[in-house]
């Protein structure tokens, strides 16, 4: 479900108006998003990946059972901890005429719903 640079397959739905997400599988509780925000799973850990240059990437799916994908952006005011996986809400807002090596999005830190030391 991962697509280009970004999650720009995942988050092209976004429309107006606030969304209800039901819980992650497994628990959890239904979190109301604005049209703009978006609940993302982060992984323990970077992996390296390679966009326009070889990079860390973070590890995000949308839901549980989701496979995980490469995040090539950041996620302005959080700084993860290697060895923590976090369950956040995001702010996701459009960036006109971005460079070409860069994301169409910015990723602003809205909640951490959860953050777990890894298994």
């Amino acid at each position: 479900m991962l697509a280009g640079m970004t999650m720009a397959g995942c988050l092209d739905q976004i429309g107006p108006g606030a969304v209800t997400v039901p819980p992650p599988e497994g628990g959890g509780e239904q979190i109301e998003l604005a049209a703009n925000e978006q609940r993302l799973f982060i992984g323990p850990e970077r992996r390296t990946c390679q966009g326009f240059i070889e990079q860390q990437c973070l590890q995000v799916r949308e839901s549980l059972s989701d496979p995980w994908g490469n995040f090539y952006s950041e996620i302005e005011g959080l700084v993860p901890v290697n060895g923590v996986s976090y369950e956040v809400i995001v702010e996701v807002t459009e960036i006109p005429n971005p460079p070409a090596d860069a994301s169409s999005r910015r990723y602003q830190l809205v909640e951490i719903v959860t953050s777990v030391p890894a298994e």
